[in-house]
């Protein structure tokens, strides 16, 4: 008995002490903020914070979203978003819409710029965006209730769902199959599916204050590649403009951004991001040189070269955009005529060369890309004359193009005897006759390709060594003749490769 009256006095003491201490606490949050178990939704477009039955994190309100695009030759891109965000102490949850569709969930970063040492805990990339098909295979084994013309007379069916084609619904009648659907009426579908793609962030906040964070994350289907044009002149002169190409596939549009597209050969993995990822990130806040056109000058990132817009610009989903890389006048080239008979069969083939330097009005890293060629005819009307590619080309190099095939110059290679002069060794002879059938004399490089320990032998015009093809591959390797072919006549190489194999 007395343990029991003991046992009641502490109870009683228990809850006048648990009284007072929520009555304090109330009074103490009084001018704080209060739970909130709604969906709240920031001013910032596309962006809202929940926080179910804890202080809710918001957006600072802000017009323009700062984002930066950089997007790789490799169907790839990096999107940096820089957003103030008022988080309270522990943790928050941010639900981060507008967000590429084909984003990398594994390649998401976030970082507290402001140093306050908010940290991300937890993401998840929610992909499951609202269709009718979806809410019907959300809503299987619940209510709906569906609209159907039946006989040109509206009928109004409620039941279970139990499958989708056709709708079928459990009813006291029994099962009924739908097809002539009007309309169909789900229950509350809030929460249940997204209407896009969104990236859901669960952050650890030290305490309650507004940060600078920053989100970065690669997404598939953003890619560009160089486009060219050179209208070639009288002179051996030419003008260049280069545009970068970019397409927009990957499922998001972005208005007004900091564009930068980086050039080089990047490596990936199978999963489809770069390895460079963690670098780009930190050289975003690189400071640019001076500027060429539109693009500040090329900077180095590591193994490539980037390149960044010098103003904002908007780019559209599901589109493309050209813009101007640099334009340079009046650079110089030379125009030559090539023979290959062991690949091209009478074919002759129209290049041009020209060096990427300064002093010919070039010499920055000229990114890959399709060269198109225009000339200016007799009537003055400027004419497409054929397109090549350009590889990555670096400061100092040579580009050599082909146009394209000569229409009045041919050559004819012939293999005039061949005899081994060992077990290993070959001795072949060679006889290369070219065609000019144009009115002035033209000089044409004649291309051998041998392979082994090679010795050329009785050759009746000067030739060089110019490399391999491809480089150190089976000891290949690659000769060039130079002949000058007078106006309508035949100039023909006679030589011998004498071939040892070991």
């Amino acid at each position: 008995m007395e343990y029991m009256r003991t046992l009641g006095i502490a109870l009683v003491i228990g809850i006048i002490a648990l009284g007072l201490a929520l009555t304090l606490q109330e009074t103490s949050n009084s001018d704080t903020l209060k739970p909130q178990a709604s969906m709240e939704y920031s001013a910032l477009q596309g962006v809202h914070v929940q926080q179910p039955n804890t202080p809710t994190a918001n957006f600072q309100q802000t017009q323009n979203q700062n984002v930066e695009l950089t997007v790789y030759q490799q169907n790839l891109a990096l999107v940096k978003e820089k957003r103030p965000l008022t988080l309270v102490q522990g943790i928050n949850t941010i639900a981060w819409d507008s967000v590429a569709k084909q984003l990398n969930a594994e390649t998401v970063l976030f970082q507290d710029l402001s140093g306050n040492k908010a940290q991300l805990v937890q993401h998840t990339y929610s992909y499951d965006v609202a269709s009718q098909e979806k809410l019907l295979e959300k809503y299987l084994n619940q209510t709906i209730t569906v609209e159907t013309d039946s006989k040109n007379e509206n009928k109004t069916i409620t039941g279970k769902l139990i499958f989708t084609n056709p709708i079928g619904l459990e009813t006291g009648n029994g099962i009924v199959s739908i097809y002539n659907v009007q309309s169909i009426t789900f229950p509350d579908v809030s929460g249940t599916l997204s209407t896009q793609p969104t990236l859901t962030l669960v952050v650890n906040a030290p305490a309650p204050n507004t940060y600078d964070t920053q989100l970065a994350y690669l997404t598939t289907g953003m890619t560009w590649s160089g486009a060219y044009t050179l209208q070639l002149k009288e002179n051996n002169t030419l003008d260049l403009t280069a545009n970068a190409h970019l397409t927009n596939n990957a499922g998001a549009s972005y208005e007004n951004v900091q564009l930068k597209i980086v050039a080089g050969d990047l490596r990936t993995v199978s999963q489809g991001y770069p390895r460079t990822f963690q670098k780009a990130f930190d050289a975003a806040g690189a400071p640019a040189t001076a500027g060429i056109e539109g693009f500040n000058a090329p900077t180095e990132l590591g193994e490539y070269y980037e390149y960044a817009l010098t103003a904002p610009v908007s780019i559209q989903d599901q589109s493309s955009t050209d813009i101007t890389l640099f334009k340079s006048s009046n650079v110089s080239y030379t125009q030559e005529y090539a023979y290959d008979g062991q690949y091209n069969g009478e074919k002759v083939t129209n290049t041009i060369k020209f060096k990427n330097t300064k002093e010919n009005g070039l010499g920055i890293p000229l990114p890959s890309g399709i060269a198109r060629f225009y000339q200016t005819g007799k009537d003055s009307a400027i004419q497409f004359a054929g397109e090549d590619l350009i590889a990555n080309t670096g400061q100092d190099n040579e580009v050599t193009l082909t146009l394209g095939n000569a229409f009045d110059l041919k050559g004819e290679r012939k293999l005039t005897s061949q005899e081994n002069t060992s077990l290993k060794c070959t001795l072949s002879k060679y006889e290369t006759t070219l065609t000019n059938s144009k009115d002035q004399e033209v000089t044409v490089k004649v291309l051998e390709h041998a392979y082994g320990d090679v010795v050329i032998s009785e050759s009746t015009h000067p030739y060089e060594k110019i490399g391999s093809t491809p480089p150190n591959y089976g000891n290949t390797l690659d000769y060039e003749f130079t002949a000058h072919v007078k106006p309508h006549s035949k100039e023909t190489l006679t030589y011998s490769i004498k071939a040892c194999y070991t």
